[in-house]
């Protein structure tokens, strides 16, 4: 498990992604609608959708 994949919890910031994003994860992303609010995921491309 690399360092990115520790840090990273339930939620995190645009600022919070876009560091993980320039130091290498590179995630799978799942967005769901619900009546105009939109849940989205990140999963590792490693792990699968998910995980």
């Amino acid at each position: 498990m690399t360092a990115i994949d520790m840090t990273l919890g339930d939620r995190l910031t645009l600022k919070q992604l876009a560091h993980a994003i320039q130091t290498g994860f590179s995630p799978i992303v799942e967005v769901e609608s619900m009546d105009g609010i939109y849940k989205v995921r990140f999963h590792h491309a490693n792990a699968g959708v998910g995980s």
